[in-house]
This record gives structure tokens, C-alpha cells and sequence, in this order.
């Protein structure tokens, strides 16, 4: 039977044009400083001053940094603090003009970063805009006559199945307990939150938690509207964490939020207009990407300079054609797709599909 929708595959399609690649850079750069500036002021606190702001990243880092036991602080601290202290040479070849942003201040990196001039080779001009289409290619839909009957407006992430590839290390300490959470965006370009579920406990090498049809798990049922912008993209980042690893899943869900408003605003500023409302078009499918880049950056940093044990959370994305009508005969839903976890010496396998309802 003809597929009607198809999510695309893990990662999202490369950021290969190189505006959309250098706003990429720019607000991963932005949260790492943040990051750097956490680490600094776990190190040197009268000095390297935390933002009023209780919600800015630097918080939100801190409190993660604080899990770690002594040993992996010290580490993560010797490094962070050599790059701080480096010539500004080196600094300017990390993080270009933000690398002058004074991380000493008691104000975010995020709001000194959103303060200084807008970059003008980020601005993207309309004729460029509208060949974006070509860059982000629709999938090919079957198109059927309208019946007179109301479109369909919603499609459900669902997961059908967890399972353990490969336990998290040390594998003789014991069994793996596994928690899912994560975000998406709403078609007025707000992020939403997926509350942390509990998968279950007792993973081993080639164990499974299967969610079979038709109760899978629910993971998001995204509204794309009825408007006529097409074609529409759905993004959702799945976020797997082990249960005791110090409230992972909720950090990680924050940043995801976090990085995903970033997105918006500096996009939304490179475009000139602010982007609110019903997300479409070619719109909708560079925010997915970028925020997937950005996320990609970003916890690789926190592998390499604070050695965190994560599993990087996985962006998806469903894309849709056009508006259609979907006799019986056809199906509303995606075939299976999987999403792989892979960190701290684990592995995991996340099967989903999409409906549409």
C-alpha cells in the first residue's frame, strides 16, 4: 500500500548550506560559553559571576557540573580553565567575535550574545529564501481528490519498542534502568515538553520493552493545522537517559528547549521577521536541522571537556507534501524507523512511527 508519510532519517538531512551552518556555529558557541562560563565559576566563584537570571544555560550547567563526583570536576575543571585563560588568538579561533563577550559579568552569555550586532553575512536575503525549498526536498506523497472531508490536523509520535544493543559500563555493576523524555514544536513555534517517562529497569545485553501495537507509547501528537502552508515539518528530539544518572533526562530535555528558542530567535532575526504563528515551508524543516547541529556541538563539548556520560539526544522529523485526503485504502501511518543511542559504553535502539489523526 502506498506510504502517505515518512519521518526522515536520524540527524535530520546536513546543514549544507552555509548561512544556516555558521547560525548553527554561532549558538553552539553561545552554549558552550555557557558552559565554560559554569565551569569557571565552580572554580574560581568570586570571581567568575553566575547570571541573576535563575533560568539562563549557566544554571542549568552548574547544576549538572555538580553532580559529578570530585575527580571528574577537577578534570573537566583543569581543562575548561586553560582554554578560558588562552590568548585571545586562540579564543577568536574557538568562538570569533563572542569570544570577547566578559565572562566575568553577572549577565548570560545568551543575553550578551543576543545584545551585540546582528552578524550581516547571517542575513538572509528573500530571493535566497525561496530556494530553500530546493535545499530541503519534500518527500513524494500520493495526491488524492477532496472528498469534502475535514483534513487531517495531528500526527502521533509513537514508540513501539526500547532496546538494549549494548548495557552502559561498568556491565558487571548491574542492570540498566531506562527513563525517555524529550521535546517538539508546536505549530505556533512554542517548544513542548515531554514529561520523563520510566521505560523499565533490568536492561541487559539484548533485552526489550516492547509496546505493542495497538497500545504503543505515545510519545507527542503534534497539531500541524489546516492552514495552507506546505509542505510542513514536524520536529521532535528524543531524549534517553539511564535513571540514575543525576536527573540526565531533565537536563538534557531543558537544553534541548533551550537551544530550540535560540534557534528561533537568531533565525528568525536572519530572516527578518520574528517566527511565531504556523510553522511551514522550508521554515519549519531549519529549525529541526539547525537545532539538531547545534545539540550534535554541544554535547560533543560536554564528552570531550567534562567527559559526561550521555546519550546524545536524537532529533526526528516528519515531513508532509501537501494537503490530501486519505482513502481507506491507504495508510496513515509511517513505516517503523529506529533511532540509536549510543554513550558511557551503551547502546539502544528505539523503534517509532508516525500516525496521522
Amino acid at each position: 500500500m502506498p506510504q502517505v508519510i515518512a519521518p526522515s532519517l536520524q540527524g535530520l538531512e546536513a546543514l549544507d548550506d552555509i548561512q544556516l551552518r555558521a547560525i548553527g556555529k554561532r549558538i553552539a558557541n553561545m552554549v558552550i560559553l555557557s558552559a565554560e562560563k559554569a565551569t569557571a565559576h565552580f572554580a574560581e566563584p568570586t570571581k567568575f559571576k553566575m547570571p541573576t537570571d535563575k533560568e539562563s544555560l549557566e544554571h542549568l550547567f552548574l547544576e549538572r557540573f555538580k553532580t559529578f563526583d570530585e575527580a571528574r570536576r577537577k578534570a573537566a575543571e583543569i581543562r575548561v580553565m586553560h582554554s578560558i585563560y588562552e590568548t585571545k588568538e586562540y579564543r577568536k579561533g574557538m568562538f570569533d567575535d563572542l569570544s570577547n563577550l566578559d565572562l566575568l559579568k553577572p549577565i548570560s552569555i545568551a543575553d550578551m550574545g543576543f545584545a551585540l550586532p546582528f552578524p550581516q553575512t547571517l542575513l538572509i536575503p528573500r530571493n535566497k529564501m525561496e530556494g530553500f525549498s530546493k535545499l530541503f526536498k519534500p518527500l513524494e506523497m500520493p495526491i488524492t481528490r477532496d472528498t469534502g472531508k475535514p483534513r487531517y490536523a495531528k500526527a502521533k509520535l509513537r514508540i513501539q519498542q526500547v532496546r538494549c544493543l549494548d548495557e552502559t559500563n561498568p556491565e558487571w555493576w548491574g542492570s540498566d534502568e531506562i527513563a525517555m523524555g524529550g521535546t517538539y514544536l508546536q505549530k505556533d513555534g512554542t517548544v513542548k515538553k515531554v514529561a520523563k517517562f520510566n521505560v523499565g529497569g533490568g536492561f541487559d545485553d539484548g533485552d526489550t520493552k516492547n509496546y505493542p501495537a495497538p497500545n504503543y507509547k505515545e510519545f507527542a501528537n503534534i497539531d500541524f493545522g489546516t492552514d495552507n502552508i506546505w509542505p510542513k515539518y514536524l520536529n521532535a528530539t528524543l531524549v534517553l537517559a539511564e535513571v540514575d544518572m543525576g536527573g540526565l533526562a531533565d537536563f538534557l530535555t531543558k537544553l534541548v528547549n533551550k537551544v530550540t528558542e535560540y534557534v528561533k530567535k537568531y533565525l528568525g532575526t536572519a530572516i527578518g521577521a520574528a517566527i511565531g504563528g504556523a510553522i511551514g515551508g522550508w521554515i519549519g524543516a531549519a529549525i529541526g536541522a539547525i537545532v539538531g547541529y547545534v545539540l550534535d556541538k554541544v554535547i560533543g563539548w560536554l564528552i570531550s571537556w567534562w567527559s559526561d556520560d550521555i546519550f546524545p539526544p536524537v532529533s526526528i522529523q516528519l515531513r508532509l507534501n501537501t494537503p490530501y485526503e486519505i482513502p481507506s485504502s491507504h495508510r496513515i501511518d509511517s513505516e517503523e524507523r529506529y533511532a540509536y543511542f549510543k554513550g558511557h559504553g551503551g547502546h539502544y535502539r528505539v523503534t517509532y512511527d508516525w500516525l496521522l489523526n
